[in-house]
């Protein structure tokens, strides 16, 4: 048996090994996934590959690269509506934790070393999953902090314990005005939402009108987003988000909207 690993960009023919160790791996997420790529690149341009480690014909980790530029100046980083695109690992069910580190280090230094030779630059982002970034900084790389928020839902009343008072007490005003949340397709209702927002706070859009019906109506064919609206009792949208899915167990909330006229009712 060669146990050696290798290196290589995976064909689609291995994308659904690939979905399989995703949706597993506590590093996954749907950002890493080739139809949520594919349709990212559809929307905003660039393109994608998956560079996986294997061991024979197991995928033992690897990574969803978002590319863009081209010829020499090849680059790799995140974007709006791609929170993600970091390193993700098989999980390995061993009662040591020196066996698990020492895999993970060796699959680890595998994807370095293709990746420091395959752009002029690249930015990671690793879920918070990933917890020991000591291998890339020992060969140069540089590592930052950021912050998110992961809720577990299993327990709603535990977490309504936990929101803070000013902000249930919005929510209850919402429900006593008759405020309903929908789960619909009306994109149109969420991108005016939407540029009204990135105006209010001088930013970008995500992306453009026609580029987000595609985008939200392929991943809404394919059962990768959700669309949830905040109504009035007349039906009117006063605000939306965008929820991304697929098999891995956490959802994302990627990108959210509000009509100004309604921001005092929380």
């Amino acid at each position: 048996m060669n146990n050696q690993l290798i290196t290589a960009y995976l064909t689609e023919s291995e994308y659904a090994q690939w979905n399989a160790l995703v949706t597993s791996s506590a590093q996954g997420s749907i950002y890493s996934t080739p139809e949520y790529l594919d349709a990212l690149c559809e929307a905003a341009g660039g393109s994608f590959k998956i560079l996986a480690v294997k061991r024979e014909e197991e995928i033992l980790g690897g990574v969803g690269l978002y590319q863009r530029g081209s010829g020499s100046r090849v680059y790799v980083s995140p974007r709006l509506l791609l929170y993600y695109n970091g390193l993700v690992f098989r999980n390995y069910d061993t009662k040591y934790p020196s066996q698990r580190t020492s895999r993970t280090l060796e699959i680890m230094g595998k994807m370095e070393e293709a990746l420091n030779t395959s752009y002029c630059d690249i930015s990671l982002r690793n879920r918070s999953s990933f917890a020991d970034a000591r291998l890339f900084t020992s060969r140069g790389w540089k590592a930052r902090l950021s912050y998110t928020y992961v809720v577990p839902v299993g327990d709603l009343k535990s977490l309504w314990e936990r929101v803070e008072q000013n902000l249930r007490r919005l929510v209850n005003r919402c429900t006593r005005e008759g405020v309903q949340m929908t789960d619909d397709d009306d994109i149109e209702a969420f991108i005016q939402m939407h540029q009204q927002t990135v105006e209010r706070k001088g930013t970008s859009l995500y992306l453009p009108p026609e580029a987000f019906r595609r985008f939200f109506k392929r991943l809404k064919s394919q059962g990768l987003c959700r669309l949830y609206h905040a109504r009035l009792a007349s039906g009117q949208s006063i605000s939306a988000q965008l929820v991304l899915l697929g098999h891995h167990p956490v959802s994302h909330s990627v990108s959210a909207a509000a009509d100004s006229a309604f921001l005092n009712m929380g």
